[in-house]
């Protein structure tokens, strides 16, 4: 069991928070991308002999390939790998890069998960962002995509510069007026050598302070929570039986397999990631640059933690090796008597309380 990440580095327009390999000067190399691309798939499909069961085209902005790109890729991916007859396939759009003929085109290829980047359904703050769309043509792209694909995520930003609770509760109140499955919310993080890092080093924007972005959070975990969704992620909601399969395979560890300038793949003790060179990535078909690590038992047991404790399920003791559970239950207790994590024979969890320092717990817990 595996999942198969694709990741496409074209954007017709840099977001300004947005630190992930992409480009907007290089549109007129798709075509040579899409070629290069079957080639690696082809060239390191022989090192995986794995079912998968996922598929997730992520960038960038997948929505930018034209159909017969999309097409090409998909044939080469069931032409070269083992895919599962039931395999949840997602596809990342941009709401203005949306049209019936273009997801009708889509669901023919097997793609049956859309997931669109929305981020705020405030035209100003859309604006501040740099998204191309606007919070009309978002919610018309959520109508029109849901009309022919039932499994839709869509994606918030909050904790945006300026941000009030009364804005962010809207922004909620109208994604889940929308006929989604899966609602997927990040704070805003300032990443450095992005322009909104730029903006804060000038003094030009400031970011919300910690109390107005966990108010947020709360907000959108009881607006979730009244509308029937399940928070089985620390930033995933959804409705019964629309998790999605691909990123929670990831929180278990499961190996993915990821293609493109800047994919990475895991599997057993090895992490491996493509340099984020379109360029070079062009020029040598099936050859991309790219960096390994072996992981250690110990950084294994840490990205377990990281991963496992992010999710509703938590942490199975029965996965554990006994040295590692006798440390985990052995640096465990302050937490548990804070009420910030919860124990059972079974298996270690976040607590509602405990989420909202989850990143400083988790770094307490790791060996390294």
């Amino acid at each position: 069991m595996a999942g198969l990440y694709v990741h496409v580095p074209f954007c017709a327009s840099r977001c300004i928070y947005c630190d992930f390999y992409s480009t907007t000067q290089a549109t007129e190399q798709k075509e040579l991308y899409t070629q290069a691309l079957i080639a690696e798939i082809k060239s390191r499909a022989e090192r995986w002999d794995d079912t998968f069961h996922t598929i997730y085209f992520g960038g960038g902005t997948p929505s930018q390939l034209s159909i017969t790109e999309v097409s090409q890729i998909v044939d080469a991916i069931h032409t070269s790998l083992q895919i599962s007859p039931s395999a949840e396939i997602t596809f990342e759009a941009n709401p203005d890069d949306i049209n019936k003929n273009y997801v009708n085109q889509l669901k023919s290829l097997g793609i049956n998960r859309i997931s669109l980047g929305v981020q705020t359904f405030d035209d100003d703050r859309l604006h501040f962002l740099r998204r191309r769309h606007t919070a009309k043509e978002a919610a018309k792209a959520v109508e029109t995509t849901s009309s022919i694909i039932e499994n839709i995520s869509l994606d918030l930003i909050y904790g945006l510069p300026r941000e009030t609770l009364v804005e962010w509760e809207k922004d909620i109140r109208i994604a889940l007026q929308l006929p989604i499955k899966h609602l997927s919310s990040y704070a805003l993080t300032i990443e450095k050598g992005t322009p909104l890092f730029q903006l804060r080093q000038k003094q030009i924007v400031k970011e919300l302070n910690e109390e107005t972005t966990r108010a947020m959070y709360k907000i959108l975990m009881r607006q979730t929570e009244l509308a029937g969704m399940q928070h089985y992620e620390i930033s995933n909601f959804s409705y019964p039986s629309y998790h999605s399969q691909h990123n929670h395979n990831y929180w278990l560890g499961i190996p993915y397999f990821g293609v493109g300038p800047g994919a990475h793949s895991f599997k057993g003790h090895t992490r491996r990631w493509n340099k984020g060179d379109l360029c070079h990535y062009v020029q040598n078909p099936g050859q991309p640059l790219f960096d390994f690590e072996q992981l250690n038992e110990d950084e294994l047991f840490d990205e377990m933690l990281l991963l496992r404790l992010r999710t509703k399920e938590g942490l199975a003791l029965n996965e554990l090796k006994p040295h590692d559970r006798n440390y985990l239950l052995s640096v465990v207790s302050p937490f548990i008597k804070q009420g910030h994590l919860l124990l059972t024979p079974e298996s270690l969890h976040l607590s509602k309380h405990g989420i909202f320092i989850s990143d400083y717990i988790i770094s307490s817990l790791m060996k390294g």
